[in-house]
């Protein structure tokens, strides 16, 4: 074969080999497109597929001032995120499906036996409550402080609550529930017995900017100056500390922030059935309480400060401990805990995205370590969501 014919043969045998390649890849199309498909409608459709969850949650939340609903929001997005319906067999409503204010329609419905006759547990979000300034204030709640319009456990709840428990109920609680102005009545008696933690006084809460009048309340910055005779000059992010009980208060300053996370949660018990899946080390950035285990309680997690050596002196002499409960259950019979932390609310926004299946394990991986809003949805995916998970298994019948 001269070097012509040789020449032409290999070209068209490197034609036939890239017709070939070009027919395999088209062929390869339809099979790329359908799995990619699959990918991305599983996770929708299968939603719809799961089986429903069994219903009978009650929710409480009385901290309704405005019409978003917030304190509450998060909780209602993950229970219809992973099937769980309200007793009349809906997904959940943020206007309609809880006990506590109604801003429409300015009114409060107490919760009571008949509410939980069917339930099988009974979660208080935030029982805080509407006061007067609030409905004058276009923000979550108003800074000043005045007259209460519904506000508080009340003592024929606590005791529903307590004997709702007794027929094998789940109680659990949250910020700002044992707090102000349940804290001292019978009622909060009544719920620190049932929860096995006990409201040491005391609250604490992040700030983006100290120097914000729409983040800092005038009373704060009163008892800061009456206690130290110095004036608040304070500006940027940073932690409060105070006692509502006695003329307590501690400023931890931006620079005074030790890592990426000032304050973190740490598990105490990982094997206790209410703790499995949840993990540490995560960063919290809103509202926390000064809580102790009863005799009957336990603590499972605990807030842990990572501050400098001048914030921590600053803590200890105004009696404020660097490591403190986050979350304390009690120890014999059905599941009750507390949880010191705002975590129905904090963020306002739930997750993106609600209805889908087989995506939180991607959503936990994209915000772990992250700082800011990103912080608290890590916080959300390390703690709050293994503890949701658990709080359903462990209020089925039979399970403690």
């Amino acid at each position: 074969m001269n070097d012509l014919r040789r020449s032409q043969w290999l070209d068209l045998a490197s034609l036939d080999l890239r017709k070939d390649a070009a027919g395999k890849r088209r062929k390869r199309w339809p099979l790329v497109l359908a799995v990619a498909v699959v990918l991305v409608v599983t996770p929708f459709a299968g939603w719809y597929l799961v089986p429903r969850a069994p219903a009978g949650v009650v929710i409480v939340d009385k901290t309704v001032p405005h019409l978003d609903r917030r304190e509450h929001l998060r909780l209602m997005w993950w229970l219809t995120h992973v099937r769980v319906p309200t007793a009349a067999g809906t997904w959940w409503d943020e206007k309609l499906d809880y006990v506590g204010y109604n801003p429409d329609s300015s009114r409060g419905l107490l919760l009571d036996d008949a509410t939980l006759t069917s339930a099988r547990l009974a979660y208080l979000a935030d029982a805080y409550g509407v006061y007067t300034a609030d409905v004058n204030t276009s923000g979550p709640a108003a800074l000043a402080r005045s007259t209460p319009i519904f506000a508080g456990v009340q003592l024929d709840e606590a005791r529903a609550l307590a004997a709702f428990r007794a027929r094998g109920g789940a109680v659990v609680a949250e910020f700002n529930v044992l707090e102000s102005p349940t804290a001292g009545t019978e009622a909060g008696a009544i719920l620190e017995q049932l929860l096995g933690a006990h409201y040491l006084g005391w609250l604490g809460r992040a700030y983006d900017n100290l120097a914000s009048d729409d983040e800092v309340p005038p009373w704060m910055r009163a008892q800061w100056q009456r206690r130290h005779r110095t004036p608040w000059n304070f500006s940027g992010p940073g932690y409060v500390l105070f006692s509502e009980k006695e003329d307590r208060i501690a400023v931890i300053l931006r620079e005074q922030f030790e890592g990426p996370h000032p304050l973190t949660v740490e598990i105490d018990r990982p094997d206790d059935p209410l703790m499995r899946g949840a993990s540490g080390g995560g960063g919290y950035r809103y509202w926390i309480s000064g809580i102790a285990p009863t005799d009957s309680g336990v603590t499972l997690a605990s807030f842990a400060f990572h501050v400098d050596t001048a914030a921590r002196a600053m803590l200890a002499r105004e009696g404020f401990p660097l490591r403190f409960p986050a979350i304390v259950r009690r120890t014999t019979g059905p599941l009750a805990a507390y949880i010191a932390a705002d975590v129905s609310d904090a963020p306002v926004t739930p997750p993106y995205v609600q209805r889908t299946v087989l995506l939180d394990w991607w959503r936990a991986w994209r915000v772990t370590g992250a700082v800011g809003e990103d912080g608290d949805l890590d916080f959300f995916w390390r703690v709050v969501a293994p503890v949701w998970d658990a709080t359903l298994r462990l209020s089925a019948p039979g399970r403690r």
